[in-house]
């Protein structure tokens, strides 16, 4: 697959593209029951949710758009990140019939280049808890379990970061965050982000 070229979305490759190579890339996920955020938006939605704070990159091949990746720059609260700028991801998919070449990680070598130029030094994904294919994917990468949520979705996600100069926290220090976090968001709320006390 030498001919696929990875670029900045360009203004010739709609959101709507955008939004049918996410739905057609996640379609095993939905038959296992894990109902993810972003194939279900529309391509203004998805145009509206990377906005001027982010940019979105493409995997063309034959004129095609085969896969996605996009960032979104934020201020994150949460305890790991410190009101710190982290380049959140999101948007990461390939279509099944180019998933194990290597389209994903080039995908990700052109968007990490870029967020390099950029000075970002924390980088977060969140996936659902039951995605352990993406959890070992980042984990090869580097990236450390760091938080837990109840999305309004059907599953519970599990928020994962990366740092480019090293974790400043211990591993057993994450490892404790996560867990209790994890712990007080299942007394919390049942899947689906429905409150288990009124």
């Amino acid at each position: 697959m030498s001919d696929i070229q990875i670029i900045e979305k360009p203004d010739w490759v709609s959101w709507d593209e955008i939004h049918e190579v996410l739905w057609k890339a996640h379609e095993k996920n939905r038959e296992k029951g894990m109902s993810m955020r972003y194939p279900s938006l529309s391509g203004d939605e998805l145009r509206n949710l990377i906005g001027e704070k982010g940019k979105c990159f493409v995997a063309i091949y034959d004129g095609n758009v085969v896969g996605t990746n996009a960032f979104i720059l934020k201020q994150n609260l949460r305890w790991y990140a410190k009101g710190q700028i982290v380049a959140h991801f999101c948007l990461a998919s390939v279509l099944p019939e180019y998933q194990g070449s290597s389209v994903y990680f080039s995908l990700n070598r052109y968007r990490q280049k870029y967020i390099d130029k950029l000075g970002i030094k924390i980088m977060d994904m969140d996936t659902a808890e039951n995605n352990k294919l993406m959890q070992r994917l980042l984990l090869k990468q580097g990236y450390k379990y760091v938080d837990y949520m109840a999305p309004k979705s059907s599953h519970y996600s599990v928020i994962m970061a990366r740092w480019t100069d090293g974790c400043p926290f211990s591993d057993r220090y994450c490892a404790f965050r996560f867990w209790v976090r994890k712990f007080i968001v299942r007394l919390r709320y049942k899947p689906g982000r429905i409150k288990r006390f009124i």
